[in-house]
């Protein structure tokens, strides 16, 4: 399914037989008196097509309350 997100968003024409690589995605959250919490923000990744390209895709991410804690980083 990423592929058509990078067809849409970059204007991309991948055909879907590109390998993708994805990489670390994620972050902990420091909680004083909790355990702390992974926290997937971001999605970093390699498409191998004609050309080798670098994609870094970020996403909102808020706390149980409603709060937004972080947006883009």
């Amino acid at each position: 399914m990423i592929i058509s997100v990078i067809n849409e968003i970059f204007k991309e024409s991948y055909i879907g037989s590109e390998l993708i690589e994805f990489h670390s995605n994620g972050h902990f959250i420091d909680q004083q008196d909790v355990e702390d919490k992974e926290r997937i923000t971001d999605t970093n990744f390699i498409s191998y097509g004609k050309k080798k390209k670098k994609y870094h895709l970020e996403c909102e991410s808020s706390l149980s309350d409603g709060r937004m804690t972080i947006r883009f980083l």
